[in-house]
C-alpha cells in the first residue's frame, strides 16, 4: 500500500469520525427535546380573586367575575382596569382564554364592522421583542369565549410578564375567567422539527461528499440554491409585512378554528364581522392552506405556519419548473437554470414578500405544468396521445383553480387562443378528444369548489364595497416592465412614485433577446424543426401580449365604458 493510498483511507476515517461526532451531537439534542414529553403542562387561571382591580368603577361580583360600564371620553379610553401581577413561563406554547360577555354602545366606533369592547394585553417589565410573540386578545361582540397564542422562544423562560384588561370605555364588560395553558403538543412539533432538520443535513452530507454513485449533483445544488436564496427572508424570526398578510393569516386561523369543531369543509369564515361570517372561501379556494392549518392545530405557531407554508411553495415551485422545463427542453442543465430563473424572477418575489400575495405566488408554482402540458398534447403524434401527456394539464390548472381563480381564468384565455391559432391540430379527432379529457376531468377533479362558487355567483352577494372595474390605472410602463432597479414601496397607482416591483427582471428579458436571436438564425442553425423552437414562438408571443395588456396605455378603462352591462 502506497503513501497516497494510506492518506486517503486516514483523511476518509477523520470524516467518518467528524461524522459520528456530529450524529452523536444530534442525538444529543434529541434526546434533551424528547424528555421534554414528560414535564408537566402548565395551567393558571385567573379571576378577580388574584387579579388587581385598576379601576374604582369596577363591579365585582360574587362568583369573582368583573364588570365594568362607561362611555368613551377622553380620560377612560384605553384604560387598564385588572392586571396580574408578575409572572414568569417557561420556553413553549401557551393558549390564553378567556370567558367573558361584551357589548359595544357605539358601533360606528367599533371599525370595519368588529364591535369590540376592550382587549388583553401582555405587559413586559422588560423589552424582549425578540423572545415572545403575542397578539391581543380582543373582547368582541357576539361572543362569549376568545382564545390566543402566546410563543415563547427563549430556551431560559420569559419572566416580569403581566396580564392586562385593556377597557376602551364605551360599553359593558365582563370578564369571567382567564386561563393560560401550556400546548405540550408544541414540544412534540419541536421534536419532530429537530429530528427533520438533522435528517436533511445528514443526507445532504451524504450525497454530496459520501455517496460516489450520486448523479446530477450540480442540478442539485443549483435548485437547493434557488430554495435557500428564495427562502432566506422567511428564515428569520419575524414575519415581513406584505399587503395582504393580514388577510390571509386570517384566513389559516378561520380554517384551523374550523377543522379543530370538526369541519372538514368550512366554506364561511364564521369568527369575522361579529359572528356574522366572511364568505370568502366560498369564491377563494383554501385548498393549499390546510398545511399551515393543520400545523397550528398541533400548536405550531402561526408566524412558524406560514413560513413553512411559503418555503413549501418555493420548494415546490422549483422542482415542477425544472421537471417542466427538462420536459421542454431535454436537458438537465437547461431546466435547473431556467427554475433558478422561474423562481427567483422580479415579480413572484414581489408577490411573496411585498405583496404577500399567497395565492397568486401558489399559483405561479403550476403555470409551468399548463405550460408542458399543451407543449405535450400539441407536439406528440396523434395517435401516441395518453393520459401522462395532458395530465400535467389537469394538474396544472387544478392547481391554479385552487389557489387563484383569476390566475386561471386570465389562463383560460390564452389557452382559448393557443387552440384557435392551432386549430388544425386543435380539431384532429384524437387531439381533440384529448383536450376534452383534460377539460372534463379538471371539472371533476375540482368540482367540490366549482360547484359551491358558481352556486354562489347566482346570490346576491355583494362582493367589493365599491367599484373597483376601472383598471388601467394600475397599469405599467415600459420602464417599469424592463427595469433592473426597483424599489419595493408597494404602491400602484401614482405613475411610477412609491412603485412596488413590476419587472420581468434582466434575466427573463436577456432569455428573450438570445430567443429572438436563434430564430432569426433558425435556419442557419437548422432550428426550425425543434420543439423547443414551436413552443418559443408561442411563449414569446403570449409574452409580448402579456406586456402590452398589463401597460397603462393599454385602454381597459374605455372597453369598460362600452360596456353596458356593468
Amino acid at each position: 500500500m502506497n503513501v497516497e493510498t494510506r492518506d486517503k483511507i486516514r483523511q476518509l476515517g477523520l470524516e467518518y469520525k467528524g461524522f459520528c461526532v456530529f450524529v452523536l451531537f444530534q442525538a444529543l439534542i434529541l434526546c434533551f427535546s424528547f424528555v421534554g414529553f414528560f414535564k408537566k403542562p402548565i395551567t393558571i387561571k385567573l379571576d378577580a380573586g388574584n387579579m388587581t382591580i385598576r379601576d374604582e368603577k369596577v363591579v365585582i361580583n360574587d362568583d369573582n367575575s368583573f364588570y365594568i360600564t362607561g362611555r368613551n371620553d377622553a380620560e377612560t379610553f384605553g384604560r387598564w382596569i385588572a392586571g396580574t401581577e408578575f409572572f414568569g413561563l417557561k420556553e413553549g406554547v401557551y393558549e390564553i382564554s378567556v370567558d367573558y360577555w361584551s357589548l359595544l354602545y357605539d358601533t360606528e366606533v367599533g371599525g370595519n364592522c368588529e364591535d369590540m369592547t376592550g382587549t388583553l394585553q401582555i405587559v413586559r417589565s422588560k423589552v424582549t421583542d425578540d423572545k415572545l410573540c403575542y397578539n391581543d386578545l380582543i373582547f368582541q361582540d357576539g361572543y362569549t369565549h376568545q382564545k390566543t397564542r402566546l410563543w415563547i422562544r427563549d430556551i431560559g423562560g420569559e419572566e416580569g410578564l403581566q396580564l392586562m384588561v385593556n377597557f376602551h370605555g364605551m360599553g359593558e364588560l365582563r370578564i369571567d375567567r382567564i386561563v393560560i395553558q401550556e400546548l405540550p403538543m408544541w414540544r412534540v412539533m419541536k421534536f419532530l422539527a429537530w429530528l427533520l432538520g438533522f435528517l436533511t443535513v445528514d443526507a445532504t452530507y451524504v450525497y454530496f461528499f459520501v455517496s460516489k454513485k450520486a448523479a446530477n449533483k450540480s442540478i442539485v445544488a443549483i435548485l437547493m440554491f434557488a430554495s435557500f436564496f428564495a427562502s432566506l427572508p422567511l428564515l428569520t424570526d419575524f414575519l415581513f409585512w406584505g399587503h395582504d398578510l393580514d388577510f390571509h393569516l386570517n384566513r389559516i386561523l378561520a380554517l384551523a378554528n374550523g377543522l379543530e369543531a370538526g369541519h372538514i369543509f368550512v366554506p364561511i369564515q364564521t369568527e369575522v364581522l361579529n359572528g356574522y361570517g366572511y364568505a370568502s372561501p366560498l369564491f377563494y379556494s383554501q385548498l393549499f392552506l390546510y398545511l399551515p392549518a393543520i400545523l397550528y392545530n398541533l400548536a405550531v405557531p402561526m408566524q412558524v405556519c406560514y413560513q413553512i407554508y411559503a418555503i413549501f411553495i418555493n420548494i415546490l415551485t422549483c422542482g415542477i419548473a425544472y421537471y417542466c422545463f427538462k420536459g421542454i427542453t431535454q436537458d438537465n442543465q437547461v431546466a435547473a437554470i431556467g427554475a433558478f430563473i422561474y423562481l427567483l424572477s422580479p415579480y413572484r418575489i414581489t408577490n411573496l414578500y411585498v405583496r404577500a400575495a399567497v395565492g397568486e405566488y401558489t399559483a405561479m408554482t403550476f403555470f409551468p405544468l399548463v405550460v408542458y402540458g399543451f407543449m405535450r398534447v400539441y407536439t406528440e403524434e396523434e395517435k401516441a396521445l395518453k393520459i401522462r401527456d395532458y395530465l400535467p394539464i389537469v394538474i396544472g390548472l387544478s392547481g391554479l383553480i385552487e389557489s387563484h381563480v383569476l390566475s386561471c381564468e386570465i389562463s383560460a384565455i390564452f389557452i382559448l387562443v393557443l387552440c384557435f391559432a392551432n386549430y388544425k391540430k386543435t380539431f384532429q379527432l384524437k387531439r381533440f378528444i384529448t383536450l376534452v379529457k383534460a377539460a372534463v376531468l379538471t371539472v371533476l377533479v375540482n368540482m367540490a369548489f366549482i360547484l359551491p362558487f358558481l352556486d354562489s355567483m347566482q346570490m346576491n352577494i355583494r362582493v367589493n364595497n365599491e367599484p373597483i372595474n376601472y383598471i388601467q390605472v394600475h397599469g405599467t410602463y415600459l420602464q417599469q416592465v424592463f427595469s433592473g432597479f426597483q424599489v419595493s414601496l408597494g404602491d400602484s397607482r401614482r405613475g411610477m412614485n412609491a412603485e412596488m416591483p413590476l419587472s420581468l427582471g434582466m434575466p427573463l428579458v436577456f432569455g428573450v433577446i438570445i430567443f429572438v436571436v436563434c430564430y432569426t438564425a433558425k435556419y442557419e442553425w437548422h432550428m426550425k424543426t425543434y420543439k423547443v423552437m414551436k413552443a418559443g414562438n408561442i411563449c414569446t408571443i403570449f409574452t409580448v401580449a402579456s406586456i402590452i395588456l398589463s401597460m397603462r396605455f393599454f385602454p381597459w378603462d374605455s372597453l369598460e365604458n362600452l360596456n353596458s352591462v356593468c
